[in-house]
């Protein structure tokens, strides 16, 4: 009984987390922390280390001084002023680029190699037999004719911006929200397919919607570049053949494939069920 006990307290605090960021926007909270026996200081210690990345010195005082209430009312409306952030932002100059804009600058290794081909750089012939050192330096000098720009750079500045924010933002559970919003509509770094859509995804997908209705943050994230690739939903396609033909099917597969056939199975374009198990 305890891991289904267990399974519906999590549903349940889920459930929870979705209420509160679905309403967020016109949310006014009131703490009863006195009735529970705490002081001013152990409640404003106690929400801080929930609703940020942590304290930093003096941010006990500060949030006691304003008035708890007040504190919890803002971060639940995330629209405070940024200043400090944007300015830390800054050197990250290219966290605002569009998915095309991205496929410009920062072309994938194979993609680099065609081109590179293509404008007479390296002869195709050649390409394994290249020094290692003679080949890198002429990609680079190729990639800085052109204005290319390697993968790894768009994901130092990706990673390094999600660090500055949670360091500097004054909006820390808006952040908090973004990153369980992104680690639960996750997509990789680590799939190169869509690896370059990552960022715009965080930005103009997950952001926005933090607070927003939990239909559109879906929608959203069901439609955007870097899900369709994560995913292989960019595949998928429906063939209106009815269910019960396909159970069907699949059962003769698993049968022959039980009495010890060697059967391959048919590469068809069709329904990919990825997304739709995750």
């Amino acid at each position: 009984m305890k891991p289904i006990a267990n399974f519906y307290t999590c549903i349940f605090s889920f459930g929870l987390l979705v209420a509160l960021s679905s309403f967020v926007n016109n949310a006014t909270l009131s703490l009863p922390y006195k009735k529970a026996g705490l002081t001013d200081q152990q409640a404003a210690a106690h929400l801080i280390s929930r609703f940020t990345y942590g304290a930093k010195t003096g941010d006990v005082e500060r949030v006691v001084k304003m008035g708890i209430d007040k504190w919890l009312n803002q971060q639940v409306n995330g629209s405070l002023e940024d200043d400090e952030l944007n300015q830390a932002l800054s050197k990250f100059e290219d966290i605002n680029l569009t998915n095309t804009q991205v496929e410009n600058i920062y072309p994938r290794n194979a993609q680099l190699l065609r081109f590179a081909v293509k404008d007479g750089y390296i002869h195709k012939d050649s390409i394994n037999k290249e020094n290692g050192k003679a080949y890198r330096e002429t990609m680079l000098a190729y990639m800085k004719e052109k204005g290319y720009k390697p993968q790894q750079e768009l994901y130092r500045q990706f990673i390094g911006q999600k660090i500055t924010r949670a360091i500097y933002t004054n909006n820390q559970f808006k952040e908090l929200m973004t990153d369980f919003w992104f680690n639960h509509f996750n997509v990789s770094l680590s799939k190169k397919q869509c690896a370059a859509y990552i960022p715009a995804y965080e930005r103009d997908v997950i952001r926005p919607n933090v607070f927003g209705k939990f239909e559109n943050l879906v929608l959203s994230t069901a439609k955007s570049p870097a899900m369709l690739m994560y995913l292989d939903n960019f595949s998928s396609s429906g063939t209106n053949v009815p269910m019960e033909n396909t159970n069907s099917e699949m059962g003769m597969y698993l049968m022959q494939g039980r009495k010890g056939k060697n059967i391959k199975a048919k590469k068809q374009q069709g329904l990919n069920e990825n997304y739709a198990r995750e």
